[in-house]
């Protein structure tokens, strides 16, 4: 979802980022690790830019 809105609307896919790495903190496997990463360098790419 946060890909899908974040050219339109910057702070709702701060949002969903937010919330999927809430919903990941338990997680500590693999995948989880990786898109962990991923929606991190993307929120901090908005850090940047918004």
């Amino acid at each position: 979802m946060a890909t899908a809105v974040v050219g339109e609307d910057p702070e709702a896919a701060r949002r969903h980022w937010t919330e999927v790495l809430r919903l990941l903190a338990d997680y500590d496997d693999p995948r989880a690790t990786a898109l962990r990463g991923h929606v991190e360098r993307r929120l901090a790419g908005l850090g940047e830019t918004g």
